[in-house]
Parts: structure tokens; C-alpha cells; sequence
């Protein structure tokens, strides 16, 4: 009951947000086909029966702070990299703030989910996005996928480790691999990907220019890959940055203390020389 009361949309029209609620159990129970659904930019996106595509059909956003924080960073020209793009909420977001001039280069290793986010860049025509199936990750490589019954939970399934969920095997590769080639430096890289973000970045240390990153903290997902969460927070500093709280409205420096008891959120990590947004 508390999480609902916190919900911003609860908090705005409870009549309403009970309504919608009621109205996503009752849609799902009598149809399985994907979803199209409003966020709270005016864009459109498909989803499945998820937790996320719930939020984001409840509140315009699964995670209200990290949408803020894309509308206050991205300017027309950017160019956006989306880790774990699941079925699009960021890709499409990032589509519109970038504007044709940008660019967004999305990465989701799921068949299904994949055909989802396809089917989301395509429903307000943005010709600005490149797709890629495949997993950002240390090494160009192949590895083990977890499908789990709550896509957003799927993974890469950590070496040593067995389980009852489906894998199947699906394309990886370093970022830095990916952007050799590239003329243009990356402005911002999204990255939830259920506990393997320090994977991700130190396949991209090889980066000329230093983006910004906005990434999942959850210390049981880095332990699930066999991270500490120590471990992720120290190899963003080693490489130049520092880390920032972002509640929505402002950005702060990170002290670690604020982290103690939090289960998951998200931080940012910044170059050295940034003030936060004036």
C-alpha cells in the first residue's frame, strides 16, 4: 500500500490511478498480444505484460528520475547510447530530444523483447536509431542469456552459475569495438543490465572522449555477477569520473553513506570537471 501511496500518479488522482490499474489486470487477461502505451513525453511504445510497461502505463515513466534526467541532458545533435534497452521507454525518449540531426544506438540481446523495441522506434517513424541485438559486455563474444518470466529481469547468465530459467545463447561485445569506427564522441550511456554494468564499462575504456553514464545501482544484481558493488562505484572513479545522485530536480555529489539500506537506484557518473546542470 505504501508504494502505491508514494506513486506520483497516485498522489495526483487516486481515483484514476486505481482505475488504471484495474484496467491493465483486466486487458491482459483478455488479450497477450503487445501494448501500445502514452508516456509522459506524448511518445508511443509497445510493451508486454511487464512490470515496467505497467509504470510506464501508470505514470508516464518506470523510473520517473532517469526519464527527468534525459529531458534536462540531451540537447538536438547528442548522440545516446541505450545498454539494455528492453522494449524502447529511453530509445524512443532519447529519438525525440536528439532530433534528427543525433543519434541513439540501442542494444537488447532478447529475440522477443528485441522485435518489441523494433516495433516501438517504429511507431512515430524515427529514422535516427540504430538497432543492435546483442548484449554490451566485455569482450566480443557469445554468452549465456537468462530468459526470466519478468523480461526486465532477464540477463547475462554469470559464469559458474545454474538455474531453472531458460538461456539461450545470444551476440556480445565491447562498446569500444562497436564505436572504432565512429567520427563522433558518445554524449550519454544508459546502462540497466541486471547486474552486469561494470561488465559494460570496462568494455569501454578504450572511449577517446569520456560520456556521461547513467547506470542501475543494485548491489544483490552485482552480486548475482559476481561484483561488488565497491567494485563498480571504484571503477568509474579509477577512470575519471565522479559520481552524482540525481532526485529528479538537481544533481548532487554522491556520498556513499547515502547508499547504505538503498536496494536499487540510479547514479550518475560525470567527468571530473562537471558542475552539475547551472
Amino acid at each position: 500500500m505504501k508504494q502505491l501511496l508514494d506513486r506520483r500518479d497516485f498522489q495526483q488522482g487516486p481515483v484514476r490511478a486505481i482505475a488504471k490499474r484495474l484496467w491493465w489486470r483486466v486487458r491482459w487477461r483478455f488479450s497477450k498480444k503487445p501494448w501500445i502505451v502514452r508516456m509522459d513525453d506524448g511518445s508511443r511504445i509497445v510493451t508486454h505484460k511487464s512490470g515496467s510497461g505497467a509504470l510506464i502505463y501508470y505514470q508516464g515513466a518506470s523510473e520517473p528520475e532517469t526519464s527527468s534526467f534525459l529531458d534536462r541532458f540531451l540537447k538536438p545533435g547528442m548522440v545516446f547510447v541505450d545498454a539494455g534497452a528492453h522494449v524502447g521507454e529511453y530509445t524512443v525518449r532519447a529519438a525525440r530530444l536528439v532530433g534528427p540531426s543525433g543519434q541513439v544506438h540501442a542494444f537488447e540481446p532478447a529475440p522477443e523483447t528485441f522485435d518489441i523495441l523494433r516495433q516501438s522506434v517504429k511507431l512515430d517513424g524515427y529514422t535516427n536509431v540504430r538497432l543492435n541485438r546483442a548484449a554490451l559486455y566485455d569482450a566480443d563474444t557469445t554468452v549465456e542469456f537468462r530468459i526470466d518470466e519478468q523480461p526486465t529481469l532477464s540477463s547475462i547468465l554469470a559464469e559458474n552459475t545454474e538455474g531453472d530459467k531458460e538461456t539461450i545463447k545470444v551476440p556480445a561485445m565491447r562498446l569500444d569495438t562497436y564505436w572504432r569506427v565512429a567520427s563522433r564522441p558518445i554524449d550519454l550511456v544508459k546502462v540497466d543490465v541486471e547486474g552486469a554494468e561494470l561488465d559494460v564499462l570496462h568494455g569501454a575504456t578504450g572511449l577517446l572522449a569520456r560520456p556521461f553514464w547513467i547506470f542501475e545501482y543494485s548491489s544483490d544484481n552485482y552480486a548475482q555477477q559476481g561484483h561488488q558493488a565497491a567494485d563498480v562505484l571504484g571503477a568509474f572513479r579509477d577512470l575519471g569520473y565522479e559520481l552524482w545522485r540525481w532526485d529528479g530536480k538537481r544533481a548532487s555529489p554522491l556520498l556513499e553513506q547515502e547508499l547504505r539500506g538503498i536496494t536499487s537506484t540510479n547514479i550518475v557518473a560525470a567527468p571530473r570537471d562537471w558542475q552539475g546542470f547551472a
